[in-house]
């Protein structure tokens, strides 16, 4: 993620990115990448990172913001930052701390600005998480922590089980008369794939393939999903 940032950085200048900070638990994450030059030195002795003007933050991100204990927050001013972007982060931490954290988010995001979210979309079952997972969030629940600090501009499914493809297709099938779609014009499920469209990727790119493709527009039924979010 901080290549492909960085490759922004270098094509439209500081009048895209002037600095990134990024916080994680893991003191690894300091060590490049053992492909790339100065590949199992100090990340922060590379010349792209360098060049990129970024900053890692080793820290515990379930720590709940309390002024009396200013060690022990996000030092990071009010309304300062312009986009806030997590990955498979939020299922490794208690479910207690993942709504403090994402408001010290917030807090830390100025008005208008946008957030990028992607984690697990879990059943509720809980008896198959992995085991470095402590919480998978549903759907519904998520979407409703989401909403307490940001507007929810988009979300898509980033991969689905081929048997919840089957489900959500025949709960979100067009209604028709005669094998004529009700909804001639405007679809009712304008996002939806078609029989022989889902027919032609599978046969063109293979299995696989087609449970990320044709997750993006059933994100209830995904095994995981992506949000897009602006905050309020």
């Amino acid at each position: 993620m901080l290549r492909n940032l960085y490759k922004a950085y270098v094509i439209k200048k500081s009048d895209v990115i002037s600095s990134y900070i990024g916080y994680d638990i893991d003191p690894a994450c300091e060590i490049e990448n053992p492909f790339w030059s100065n590949g199992g030195g100090s990340l922060e002795e590379s010349t792209w990172f360098k060049n990129f003007n970024g900053e890692i933050r080793i820290q515990d991100v379930t720590l709940i913001r309390d002024p009396q204990n200013p060690e022990k927050v996000f030092d990071i001013p009010d309304e300062s930052k312009d986009f806030f972007w997590t990955t498979e982060v939020i299922e490794h931490m208690g479910r207690e701390f993942v709504g403090p954290w994402l408001e010290d988010a917030a807090r830390a995001m100025r008005p208008n600005a946008l957030a990028f979210v992607s984690c697990p979309n879990h059943d509720g079952s809980r008896d198959k998480l992995p085991e470095d997972h402590v919480y998978e969030w549903g759907f519904e629940e998520l979407k409703q922590e989401l909403e307490r600090n940001f507007i929810i501009e988009d979300v898509t499914g980033t991969f689905i089980q081929l048997p919840n493809l089957r489900k959500a297709m025949r709960e979100q099938k067009e209604p028709t008369i005669d094998g004529i779609p009700i909804h001639s014009n405007v679809k009712r499920f304008p996002r939806s794939w078609s029989d022989e469209q889902l027919e032609m990727i599978q046969s063109r790119y293979g299995r696989q393939f087609l449970r990320v493709v044709a997750a993006a527009p059933y994100p209830e039924y995904s095994n995981n999903c992506s949000w897009v979010l602006r905050k309020k």
